[in-house]
């Protein structure tokens, strides 16, 4: 299962790469905050989140409420980044136009 979730998240990674340089910081912030909603929902659903350190094996995981909590934090960054791209470019330091 590890070799599909690594061979789609170098995909969107380098579809990433390509929609900030066809279309620029907006649409990769639009972009991403698509992949903020869709990995809140995920969360949201499955009422589990794997949590550890980068590189190792999860140590642990949120369960229940607060992978709840933390689909919705998620999932309302992604809203922001989403229809308010100008905005949220500006955050992240995206932007010269503040």
């Amino acid at each position: 299962m590890e070799t599909p979730l690594k061979l789609l998240g170098t995909i969107a990674f380098v579809c990433a790469i390509c929609v900030h340089l066809a279309f620029g910081a907006e649409a990769l912030v639009r972009y991403l905050g698509v992949g903020c909603v869709l990995a809140g929902g995920h969360a949201i659903i499955t009422r589990k989140v794997p949590v550890g350190l980068d590189g190792q094996p999860p140590s642990g995981q949120l369960r229940g409420a607060f992978a709840v909590a933390y689909g919705l934090l998620i999932g309302g960054f992604g809203l922001f980044m989403l229809f308010n791209a100008q905005a949220a470019s500006c955050v992240l330091g995206w932007s010269t136009h503040c």
